[in-house]
């Protein structure tokens, strides 16, 4: 039986209701069209790009390419016609492949690992470069697995723009990041992870190493961006190298943080820092484990101090308005081996321009104690002085009478000069104003 639908109304809605019906009539074709087009897909696929990754068997380098992690397998790799989910290329081999997908950045990862052995044989030093070439644009990690004697250090020099440490959990901007971990023996402790755009220029390490760089598929970056080189060794875990230039911060942690630093483990942080800026150091999260031998603490060595290394425990107010570059160290402890605890640090490092003007503070020759040499530098005026902490002190003479009052500007911590400090202090006598 044959039906006739009447439009009523005025000739506009008459062809309002025309374009609906040849929108849906389209779009019905286009959805069909694109079901067509993936069923021929499925019978006669497109042509994929293939690779051929080749790799000589003196680099020791082996190619893993696998699903990422929770990824259903749509998509698949093809070797001479035969399907697999992953595949591993090992030294001295050259295989040819292909995926059976368009976009195989959304379904696999890379992992390129060389194993360098600077044990038993001569070490590549120099710049390390990102092989093999030709690569398939995926996620990958290129890792370096260097086996190297504790006699040795080894350090990681980083090209600009240099590092930044961030802490578990966090992701850099770009997703480019390097991991760190030292090797001694049978143990692996983690350096850090770390973004690009920073101050952290080199990491030493004692014995060997295992370093990770992290690239997301479409990076652009064509090099590692460090180098390796041999040192002697350093007799401690690892020194980390900053440079901070003009007025800037950074944030750093301990080796394994937020879990535990190596028991009975030393470590430094090295700071260079121009001589006309000032440097503090604020503790933001600390713990400490249960020692049964030593003591933890933090060990500073600073410019121009006499009793280097200043040394604090980690619940001290620690050092502010540091002329120049110094050193810190944190030293852990033996452990109750029942309860051992943690020991961790995450500390902070402000550079600034001085607050006050120090030009016309002239240090004197010598140091003097506050005892009958002050007469010696007796005037009529008030004379100004530092701390080996770089307290501003203020004294002043009235007669015979010789005063001393501690200044303590805003950005200094009222408690970094302790009683204990105070009863044994020492002071530069300017030779006047």
């Amino acid at each position: 039986m044959r039906r006739t639908c009447l439009f009523s109304g005025t000739g506009d809605a008459l062809v309002g209701w025309v374009q609906i019906l040849v929108r849906l009539s389209l779009k019905l074709s286009l959805v069909i069209l694109d079901e067509v087009l993936s069923l021929l897909s499925s019978l006669h696929p497109l042509p994929a790009a293939s690779f051929t990754i080749s790799l000589r068997t003196v680099d020791n380098i082996t190619v893993m390419i696998k699903l990422r992690p929770g990824v259903s397998p749509s998509c698949q790799i093809r070797v001479k016609n035969v399907i697999r989910s992953e595949l591993k290329i090992k030294p001295g081999e050259n295989v040819t492949f292909a995926f059976s997908c368009s976009t195989p950045e959304k379904y696999f990862v890379m992992e390129i690992q060389k194993n360098i052995d600077c044990v038993s044989g001569p070490c590549p030093f120099g710049d390390v470069h990102l092989y093999p070439l030709g690569l398939p644009r995926l996620n990958r990690t290129f890792i370096w697995d260097v086996k190297a004697s504790t006699k040795a250090g080894l350090e990681l020099k980083f090209s600009t723009p240099w590092l930044k440490q961030i802490e578990p959990g966090e992701t850099c901007p770009d997703f480019v990041s390097y991991n760190i971990n030292s090797c001694i023996d049978m143990a692996t402790v983690n350096i850090g992870t770390f973004c690009r755009n920073g101050s952290v220029s080199r990491v030493k390490l004692l014995g060997g190493v295992i370093m990770s760089l992290h690239l997301p598929w479409d990076s652009p970056l064509t090099t590692s961006g460090f180098s390796i080189a041999n040192r002697a060794s350093i007799k401690r875990l690892c020194i980390i190298e900053s440079i901070l230039k003009g007025e800037s911060s950074i944030t750093l942690m301990s080796p394994n943080y937020p879990l535990g630093f190596p028991e009975d483990e030393l470590m430094t942080w090295q700071f260079v820092i121009p001589s006309n800026m000032r440097a503090s150091v604020f503790f933001h999260n600390y713990s400490l484990s249960n020692c049964e031998r030593k003591e933890e603490r933090v060990e500073y060595y600073l410019p121009g101090s006499l009793s280097n290394p200043e040394v604090f425990k980690l619940s001290d107010s620690q050092p502010a308005n540091i002329a120049g570059s110094f050193n810190l160290s944190l030293q852990g402890c033996d452990q109750d081996a029942q309860n051992p605890g943690i020991l961790r640090l995450l500390f902070q490092v402000v550079v600034q321009h001085p607050q006050v003007d120090e030009s016309k503070y002239l240090p004197a020759p010598s140091l003097l104690l506050l005892t009958d040499a002050w007469a010696e530098h007796r005037k009529e005026e008030k004379y100004w002085g530092f701390l080996e902490l770089w307290t501003l002190l203020e004294f002043e003479e009235v007669g015979c009478q010789a005063t001393l009052r501690p200044v303590l500007p805003p950005w200094v911590p009222p408690a970094i000069v302790t009683a204990r400090r105070m009863a044994m202090l020492k002071f530069a006598i300017c030779d006047g104003v």
